[in-house]
């Protein structure tokens, strides 16, 4: 059986909340400017769905939501409290995720409703694999298009090197880093195994102006 269509959905004007998902792990430049862009070029109140995965604390998972949160708020103190929502799904563990799909739309549908709702992301080759589905298998899916039709109401919208152009140009320079790959001290990744090693050293979190980049 052919897979169903999973072409980008296009943003009618009735879409005005955009969702940002992952782990943060830390805060980034690049992933603050995402926010701000996502306000500024595509017009919609950008919120955050922060994935809790502090049972696997690790090189990929050093921060705890307290310290997150208050990541946000430095960065970010335009926007407030409702700027956050919190869960913990798996996607990437392999097996069946429809019942993780269903708890992450729910936290969506908490914020606004689906037809509202846009999810934006920034494109890794890591998120495109072979979903398993109510017990069917969805070969070549982005984890976004887990919440496209046929399985929820959601849109997509995916910031390219290509809608940076369109960027302001205060905007530009760390997004462009962090969406392009071209400076690991952007992905959140290495920031964080970073953070892990100074902690084992005692010396904590890296300062913003580090070598780092950290907001923290």
């Amino acid at each position: 059986m052919m897979n169903p269509s999973f072409d980008k959905c296009a943003r009618p004007k009735e879409r005005d909340i955009g969702i940002l998902f992952g782990r943060f792990q830390p805060l980034s430049h690049g992933q603050v400017e995402l926010i701000r862009a996502i306000e500024k070029v595509y017009g919609v109140a950008p919120h955050v769905v922060m994935n809790e995965k502090e049972d696997i604390a690790n090189e990929r998972n050093p921060y705890n939501r307290a310290e997150r949160r208050e990541m946000f708020r430095l960065a970010l103190p335009d926007y407030g409290e409702d700027l956050l929502r919190f869960t913990t799904v798996y996607l990437d563990r392999g097996g069946d995720v429809a019942d993780g799909v269903r708890a992450l739309s729910s936290v969506f549908s908490g914020i606004a409703a689906p037809e509202r709702i846009t999810i934006f992301y920034v494109n890794k080759a890591e998120d495109v694999k072979t979903y398993r589905v109510d017990g069917r298998d969805y070969p070549g899916l982005h984890y976004t298009d887990l919440f496209l039709p046929p399985f929820g109401g959601f849109a997509k919208q995916e910031i390219s090197p290509k809608d940076i152009a369109a960027l302001p140009q205060e905007l530009t320079a760390s997004l462009r880093a962090y969406v392009e790959g071209l400076r690991p001290n952007i992905s959140a990744t290495p920031l964080g195994e970073v953070a892990m090693s100074a902690r084992r050293r005692g010396a904590g979190p890296p300062g913003a102006n580090g070598p780092t980049g950290l907001i923290f």
